[in-house]
């Protein structure tokens, strides 16, 4: 994904924004950094965002929220 693509607003196209969701999860697995926070972290965030997206239909505005959670905790921003 480019730095534009992840500044754009969501898109109303769910498979898109589902795809996007899996490429971040599924990129951050293949480089195995966990940034500023840890795999103890990220991980539940993981299962969480799994279980939205397995909702019919899909929660996708929940599974985008808890990945942009796990961006800034990968980053080393507290989320409150």
């Amino acid at each position: 994904m480019s730095d534009g693509e992840a500044l754009s607003p969501p898109s109303d196209d769910i498979p898109v924004r589902i795809e996007n969701i899996q490429m971040f999860w599924n990129d951050l697995d293949m480089s195995a950094d966990a940034g500023n926070t840890t795999w103890d972290v990220l991980d539940p965030l993981r299962d969480r965002v799994t279980m939205y997206l397995m909702h019919d239909p899909p929660d996708v505005l929940s599974a985008e929220s808890l990945t942009a959670e796990a961006m800034l905790r990968i980053i080393g921003q507290d989320y409150e």
